[in-house]
C-alpha cells in the first residue's frame, strides 16, 4: 500500500511539472485547484507543451541533436519554470503583496504563452533553412543516384561505339559528336 501511494505521488509530481526535465515546487493541489496561482501554473504547463508541438507527431530531440526550434522551446520552458517558482512564492504571500505578485506573474505568463505560440507556428511552417537532416540526406542520395545513372548512360553509349568496344581510341569524327 505504501509503495502504491509512493508511485501515485511520484506520478502526480511529474504531472505537476511545468517542464518535464525540471521538478516543480508547486503544490500537487494545483493540478485541480481553482486558485489564481494554480490557474497560472496550469497555463504555464500548456504554454510549454505548445512550444514543444511539432508537425507529424515528432518527438523532442536529445540535447546534442536539438534543432533551433528545440532550443527556443527549451528557453520558453526555462522561463516558464522560473515564473512558476515565483508563483509558488507569491501564493504564500498575503493581501496586497500577493495580489501584486500574482498580477506581475500573470503578465509574464501572457508573454510566455505568446512566445510559445510563436515557436509552435514556426515549427508548423516549412522553411528551407530549418529543414531536417533526414531530408538533406535523402536529397543527397537522390542526387548521387541520378549522377551514377548519367555516368552509366555515358559509358553504355561509349560502349556502343565499335572502336571503343574493340579497345581502340574513338575516331576523331566520333569524338566530336
Amino acid at each position: 500500500m505504501v509503495a502504491t501511494w509512493a508511485v501515485v505521488r511520484w506520478r502526480l509530481g511529474r504531472r505537476n511539472r511545468v517542464t518535464p526535465d525540471r521538478p516543480s515546487n508547486a503544490p500537487l493541489s494545483w493540478l485541480w485547484s481553482g486558485s489564481r496561482a494554480a490557474r497560472l501554473h496550469r497555463r504555464l504547463q500548456r504554454a510549454v507543451a505548445t512550444a514543444w508541438l511539432r508537425p507529424g507527431g515528432q518527438r523532442r530531440r536529445r540535447r546534442q541533436d536539438a534543432s533551433e526550434l528545440d532550443q527556443l522551446a527549451a528557453a520558453v520552458g526555462a522561463q516558464a519554470a522560473g515564473i512558476d517558482h515565483l508563483l509558488v512564492v507569491a501564493a504564500g504571500a498575503r493581501g496586497r503583496a500577493r495580489h501584486a505578485a500574482l498580477s506581475a506573474a500573470e503578465a509574464q505568463v501572457v508573454q510566455v504563452e505568446q512566445l510559445a505560440r510563436r515557436v509552435a507556428v514556426l515549427a508548423s511552417q516549412h522553411q528551407p533553412g530549418l529543414e531536417s537532416r533526414s531530408l538533406a540526406q535523402v536529397r543527397e542520395r537522390i542526387e548521387a543516384l541520378e549522377s551514377a545513372r548519367a555516368d552509366l548512360a555515358r559509358i553504355e553509349a561509349a560502349l556502343r561505339d565499335p572502336a571503343i568496344a574493340a579497345g581502340l581510341p574513338a575516331s576523331p569524327d566520333r569524338r566530336a559528336g
